[in-house]
This record gives C-alpha cells, sequence and structure tokens, in this order.
C-alpha cells in the first residue's frame, strides 16, 4: 500500500458526553458502512446523498444543514458540494470537525474525456478535474480508514480502544480484499474496460487495467463518438459495457449490440461497499473473457 498521510496529533479533542453517541455525518453511502464500522454504537452516522441522488448536483437540504450544523464530526471525500455546505454549516456551527478522508491522497484525473475530430482514447483528461471516485480503489480506502480513525479519537477520546481495534479489523479486511483482487485479476493486465461513466478509475488503476468512457462530461457521444468506440472495443476485445443506474442506458447498449456484447448496470454508490467491491471485481474478470 502507498504511504498515506497522518492526521496530525489533536490537542484540542473534545470528548463526547459520557453515554451518548456522536453525531457523525458522511457525504455518500460507502462512507457510511466505514464510519459505523469504525465507530460501533459510539457514532450514529447519516449520509448526505440518499440512494436515488447524483452526488455531481446533489444540493442538500435545509433540514440536512440543520441537523448537520449540530453533528460533532463531518467527513468529507471531496463531493462538489462539499465546500459550500462546509462554509454555511461552520457558522452555525463552530465546533463541527470537518475532517477531509482524501487529503493527502494522490488524486486521478477524470479520464475519458473526447474531443469531436480526435480518435476515441482516454489520456486527453480536461485539466484540473479529478476522479472523485476514491472509495472504488481498495489502497485509497485503507488511507480514509486512518484519517475517519484518527477523526473518530479527536472527536470522543474515550472510545479511542474502540476505533483502533475496529479499525485494525476493517483494514485487515479490505488488505485482504486488495489480495484476492490482485490474484483475480491479474491476467486482466493491460487490458481494457468500455463503462458509460468513467466511475472506476481508482479500481482500474490499482490492477493496470484501461478504463475507456463512453460519455463527455455526463453526455450522451456524438455519432461519431459512438462509431470510435465501437471499434475501439473491437480492437480491444471488449465484451462487456459498464453501465451506471444514474445515467441512461442507450449509449452502451447500442455498443454492446455492435460488438455482440453485453451491458452490465453497477451502482457504485451501494451501501454494502464490499458487497460492491466483489461484484465488480467478479464482473470485470467475467467481462474480459
Amino acid at each position: 500500500m502507498a504511504a498515506c498521510p497522518r492526521s496530525p496529533a489533536s490537542a484540542d479533542q473534545v470528548g463526547a458526553p459520557s453515554g451518548r453517541p456522536i453525531q457523525v455525518f458522511v457525504s455518500v453511502l460507502p462512507q457510511r458502512y466505514f464510519a459505523e464500522r469504525l465507530a460501533g454504537e459510539r457514532a450514529i452516522v447519516e449520509v448526505l446523498v440518499e440512494p436515488g441522488r447524483d452526488p455531481h448536483s446533489f444540493d442538500p437540504s435545509p433540514r440536512q444543514i440543520a441537523r448537520l450544523s449540530a453533528a460533532a464530526v463531518f467527513f468529507t471525500i471531496g463531493m462538489p458540494f462539499e465546500a459550500t455546505l462546509v462554509s454555511k454549516v461552520g457558522q452555525a456551527n463552530p465546533e463541527l470537525r470537518v475532517v477531509d478522508t482524501i487529503a493527502g491522497i494522490e488524486l486521478l484525473p477524470l479520464a475519458g474525456h473526447y474531443h469531436e475530430g480526435d480518435e476515441a482514447h482516454e489520456d486527453d483528461d480536461e485539466a484540473g478535474e479529478l476522479d472523485p471516485h476514491v472509495w472504488l480503489g481498495p489502497q485509497q480506502v485503507r488511507c480514509q480508514l486512518i484519517a475517519m480513525r484518527d477523526g473518530l479519537i479527536a472527536a470522543d477520546p474515550a472510545g479511542e480502544a474502540v476505533y483502533r481495534q475496529n479499525h485494525e479489523r476493517l483494514d485487515a479486511e479490505v488488505a485482504a480484499m486488495d489480495r484476492r483482487f490482485a490474484v483475480l485479476l491479474a491476467p486482466l493486465g493491460g487490458k481494457s474496460i468500455l463503462t458509460f461513466h468513467p466511475t472506476f478509475g481508482y479500481f482500474t488503476a490499482t490492477y493496470g487495467i484501461n478504463q475507456l468512457s463512453i460519455e463527455l462530461d455526463g453526455k450522451e457521444p456524438s455519432p461519431r463518438r459512438l462509431e470510435d468506440l465501437i471499434g475501439l472495443a473491437r480492437q480491444e476485445g471488449v465484451k462487456v459495457i459498464f453501465a451506471q443506474p444514474e445515467f441512461p442506458p442507450r449509449s452502451a447498449e447500442i455498443i454492446a449490440q455492435a460488438i455482440g456484447g453485453s451491458v452490465v448496470s453497477l451502482n457504485a454508490l451501494e451501501a454494502d461497499w464490499p458487497g460492491f467491491m466483489e461484484r465488480l471485481a467478479t464482473a470485470v474478470a467475467a467481462g474480459a473473457y
């Protein structure tokens, strides 16, 4: 695993009221899995982006803002709405501990951008646009877990032993998952997957797989782009097109029909993070043959 940044020791730790769980907020559902595993019964965890909502266009409700204003910890993960929300809530709750769980993690460019008239390729990323799907790389997740563990300890020093024990157990599980996936996906090194939205960049980069995407900034591809992608899919031997439920499947279906392949829908925002990761690895491995 790449070296993870260590959270600085906090000199201003504020303990939770005795016998009462602390209130914790996260941005997306996979984070809730991490926070609940780390905190156990010492925290109540709420998620901002509820099932069926798109985090890229999410706007928190007044009720969510009010509840966050009374929380002890907010674990951010680089979603577009977080900076504005933190600014608003910080005025009402200066005691809110905001923990940037991706601080120090090397973020990847959001791959899959394409300009009309160019051949289809995946190395033309828009400058400055970074991939926010950091929970889909096991090695990046292990770094996030450290930041979350330390944030919980800072907010609730009395629970330090619990948080450290839970972190040790969960980190070992993620490490074991990473080793299994490395073996499973080793034959795919240098091969490509095709997905509608470039969701899986951290996952594919970890295991030496190329991610090719269909959409451009959330927009359907042009006929020229579709033709290029069909040719590229044939050239790369792609058999499965990965789609996401928050995006229309039509383009993926057109390409799948043209290459004699199939469309597999995967929801990267599932609450069951380990279950999703297992399904993702299995689908990628099966779709490469």
